[in-house]
């Protein structure tokens, strides 16, 4: 069997596993980002320098599925969708820009 690229792996997914799933497997893998990060909170309170070693590999971890589960829910709703997910990202990140004051309020809306 060849090898598959990441998009066709992705709708490859959909197609076994359906929407719903991917749905249920994106819910999840967010509360388990949501539950290391507050573990790691927690260990910087305690000055656990292992704590945070080994939990900082985790959130690694549960970092990849996020932007796996993401990637896979932008296949999923269509190229429409993903064009309009990089929208947002570009004006969000043009909107971090100008509040770290590294481009002029004037120029974020350029593209």
């Amino acid at each position: 069997m060849a090898e598959l690229d990441e998009t066709e792996l992705y709708k490859k997914a959909h197609e076994l596993k359906g929407l719903s799933n991917q749905l249920d497997v994106a819910l999840e893998e967010a509360a388990e980002l949501i539950q290391i990060l507050v573990k790691y909170r927690r260990g910087v309170e305690k000055k656990d320098k292992y704590d945070i070693e080994v939990i900082k590999e985790k959130i690694a971890e549960e970092l990849a599925d996020n932007e796996i589960m993401a990637n896979q829910l932008k296949v999923s709703f269509g190229k429409e969708f993903s064009n309009q997910v990089d929208n947002f990202k570009k004006d969000k990140l043009n909107r971090l820009k100008t509040r770290l004051g590294l481009i002029m309020e004037e120029n974020k809306n350029e593209k």
